[in-house]
C-alpha cells in the first residue's frame, strides 16, 4: 500500500478513535449534544490524553496534505485553496494547547477566547480553500461541482451547530460536517494514489517502448 493511502487510512481511523474512543473514555460525554472540543475541556478526566491524540491527528493530516501535494492536479488559485485546508489539522493541534471551558461557551477564559478565535479563522480558511478548489482549472466539471457543494455543506453545518436551537444536536451536526469533509479528503487522497500509480505505469511503459 502506498504512503498516501496509508496516511489517508490513518487519518480516518485516528479521527474515529479520537472522537468516539475519546467520548467512551470520558464516560459522561454526549456525542450528540457536545462539541468535539469538549473532549479536552480543562480539568476534566482524560483531557490531556485526548488532547495528545488531537496533536497526532493534526500531524497526520498535515503529512497527508504534504504527501498528496506533488500528485494533486492543481492549477491557478486552487493551489492556494489546497494549502488553506492545512488549517483543519492545524486547528486540532492548536485546540490541544487552547482547551475550552466547560460547555465551550462564546465568552470565557483567555484560552476559551483564543480557542473560539482559532476555530473561526479555521472555518473561514477551510471554506475559502474549498471554494478555490472549485475553480481548479486542472479538475473536471464534476470535481469542481463536488468541491463547491462540499464548501456549502461545510459552511452550513458550522453555522447550524452554533444556533441556540441546535444545542441538543450540535455535536451531531459538527460530526456530520467534519466526517463529510475529512472523509471526502481521504477519498480524494486515495484516488490520487491510484491515479499516480497509473501514471507511473504509463511512463514505465513508454520507457520500455
Amino acid at each position: 500500500m502506498s504512503t498516501l493511502r496509508l496516511l489517508a487510512l490513518a487519518v480516518a481511523l485516528v479521527y474515529l478513535a479520537m472522537v468516539y474512543g475519546g467520548g467512551w473514555l470520558k464516560g459522561d460525554y454526549d456525542l450528540v449534544s457536545q462539541f468535539t472540543s469538549e473532549l479536552t475541556t480543562s480539568g476534566t478526566p482524560w483531557a490531556r490524553t485526548i488532547a495528545a491524540s488531537h496533536v497526532v491527528w493534526g500531524s497526520l493530516g498535515l503529512a497527508l496534505l504534504w504527501v498528496a501535494a506533488p500528485v494533486a492536479p492543481l492549477a491557478g488559485v486552487a493551489r492556494a485553496g489546497y494549502w488553506l485546508l492545512a488549517s483543519e489539522p492545524g486547528v486540532w493541534i492548536g485546540s490541544a494547547f487552547l482547551p475550552c471551558d466547560p460547555g465551550c461557551p462564546v465568552d470565557g477564559s483567555l484560552t476559551q477566547t483564543l480557542h473560539n478565535l482559532w476555530a473561526a479563522v479555521t472555518f473561514l480558511a477551510t471554506t475559502v480553500g474549498l471554494l478555490l478548489l472549485a475553480f481548479n482549472r486542472a479538475a473536471s466539471r464534476t470535481a469542481k461541482s463536488a468541491w463547491a457543494l462540499l464548501a456549502v455543506f461545510w459552511a452550513t453545518t458550522f453555522v447550524l451547530m452554533l444556533l441556540p436551537d441546535a444545542a441538543p444536536v450540535r455535536g451531531l451536526i459538527q460530526r456530520l460536517g467534519e466526517g463529510t469533509l475529512y472523509g471526502s479528503l481521504c477519498v480524494a487522497a486515495w484516488r490520487l494514489s491510484a491515479a499516480a500509480h497509473r501514471s507511473r505505469d504509463a511512463s514505465a511503459g513508454d520507457g520500455i517502448a
